[in-house]
């Protein structure tokens, strides 16, 4: 079985200085770390979040 690519969209949002990608797309949880990273200022940073989210999605976040 071959394995496809996911299917990605990515939206640019313009505001000058404070200009921001949006990514859409499958499975990209499992890869906010490698996305997030080059952003981040420091490697340490706060996740918000509420108990039912992060009962669902949190650990997938935390482990990419």
């Amino acid at each position: 079985m071959t394995q496809t690519a996911p299917i990605r969209t990515r939206i640019d949002i313009n505001l000058g200085p404070r200009s921001y990608p949006i990514l859409i797309g499958d499975a990209l949880l499992d890869e906010a770390g490698e996305h997030l990273l080059p952003l981040l200022p420091r490697k340490r940073t706060a996740i918000v979040t509420d108990e039912t989210v992060a009962e669902l999605h949190l650990q997938r976040l935390l482990d990419s």
